[in-house]
């Protein structure tokens, strides 16, 4: 007989649940580019982050979200990344 534990909280999360909140809007290639722009930053002193933020038309929180490495658009970035390998291809010549 198991013993039923009301003081500890005990959260099974599924990997097929849906998840709660809004979808994103942003897409592979927008994220893409921004992680480009701010690859850039360092190079370029007058691309700031303001102006990446009205490049890309995105807000300044899901900036500094892509900035920081948040896992939500890290996991976004891999799935784009495997897709892309998947849809790769070479094509041999002689």
């Amino acid at each position: 007989m198991k013993q039923l534990n009301l003081f500890t909280k005990e959260i099974m999360i599924s990997k097929n649940r849906c998840k709660p909140g809004r979808p994103s809007q942003i897409t592979e290639e927008q994220v893409f580019a921004v992680m480009e722009d701010i690859k850039k930053q360092s190079k370029n002193k007058r691309l700031t982050n303001k102006k990446i933020i009205e490049e890309h038309a995105i807000s300044e929180r899901t900036f500094y979200r892509i900035k920081s490495g948040d896992k939500k658009y890290l996991e976004q970035f891999h799935k784009a990344l495997h897709k892309e390998s998947q849809e790769f291809t070479l094509a041999l010549t002689d």
